[in-house]
């Protein structure tokens, strides 16, 4: 057994078809098929239901086996990558993902640092939500993300806390609200709420609703939005009101304004986590990872103070 079984054996679970999976491999189908056979006799076991009234299906045991070879194929991939980069003396560049509250300190910071101690290491950038950027990375689309925290950690991918923000309220600058230095539930109980989706970070999401369960607060949600910008866009234009980072003053909406409400800060942080493969960071993503810790430290010492 080899990795082209492997290689074959994805494939063919992702396309539950032999003939596009041979299309896709650039390969005669007949060679695929004695692959697998192959495969399949060395596990002791069939991975697909040949005979399924649907069309070729995963038994339970290629439903076991596919994360696990989805992994190992890309891990070889990156490393052979990798291997033949530094036998050019070339450097991979370090893609990296981030939630907005990354771009907004941490990730442009970071980079001006690595150009200053690596100039010839190259960053790609990808902006998304927390549940996307950890599937990217586990699919090594990505080699390094600043995420919020998650519920789930994808096998092989380390987190840790790299920054803590203030959790806001934003609201229109023309809102009665905006004259208090203090917000409080009961100010907001009829305000309309500009939340994000449960899918975007289920484990943020529970968070707040486990502090709005435990003031007695139902939030009458207005509109759904899955990035910060967005939703800062929405209560610019008085649709509602909606909870933030504080670093979030320092994107461009002069008619938004941030304020304290209660000790949602202390029960509910804004943390920042960096995520990565320990087992895949060649030299240019440590590198990344060391100018980005020292960006967060820098950031620390340089919070921005809620907008007036």
């Amino acid at each position: 057994m080899d990795i082209r079984h492997l290689r074959h054996f994805v494939a063919v679970a992702e396309e539950l078809h032999f003939g596009r999976a041979a299309r896709r491999l650039n390969m005669e189908q007949a060679p695929l098929s004695q692959s697998i056979k192959r495969f399949e006799e060395y596990l002791g076991g069939a991975l697909f239901d040949r005979a399924a009234r649907s069309g070729t299906q995963l038994t339970p045991l290629g439903q076991q086996l596919l994360p696990d070879a989805r992994r190992l194929v890309s891990e070889f991939e990156l490393t052979m990558q990798n291997a033949q980069l530094a036998a050019t003396g070339e450097q991979r560049p370090v893609k990296v993902g981030f939630v907005t509250a990354g771009i907004l300190q941490l990730v442009p910071q970071a980079i001006r640092r690595l150009h200053q101690v690596a100039p010839d290491i190259q960053v790609k950038l990808r902006e998304a939500g927390t549940a996307d950027l950890l599937d990217m990375l586990r699919d090594d689309e990505l080699d390094v993300c600043i995420t919020l925290p998650s519920e789930h950690c994808p096998p092989g991918i380390q987190m840790m806390e790299i920054r803590r923000d203030r959790t806001m309220l934003a609201i229109c600058r023309h809102h009665a609200l905006a004259e208090q230095k203090i917000i409080t539930v009961d100010d907001i109980r009829k305000e309309p709420l500009i939340f994000f989706p449960r899918a975007v970070n289920p484990y943020l999401y529970k968070r707040l609703h486990d502090y709005f369960n435990a003031h007695d607060y139902t939030p009458s949600i207005e509109q759904e939005a899955k990035l910060t910008p967005t939703m800062l866009a929405l209560v610019s234009a008085g649709l509602g009101v909606c909870f933030v980072q504080q670093s979030a003053a320092l994107l461009p909406f002069p008619d938004v304004t941030l304020r304290e409400i209660d000790d949602l800060s202390d029960a509910v942080p804004w943390s920042l986590m960096l995520a990565w493969k320990p087992r895949l960071a060649n030299d240019g993503v440590m590198r990344f990872i060391d100018c980005l810790k020292a960006a967060a430290q820098d950031a620390d010492n340089a919070t921005p103070a809620a907008a007036p």
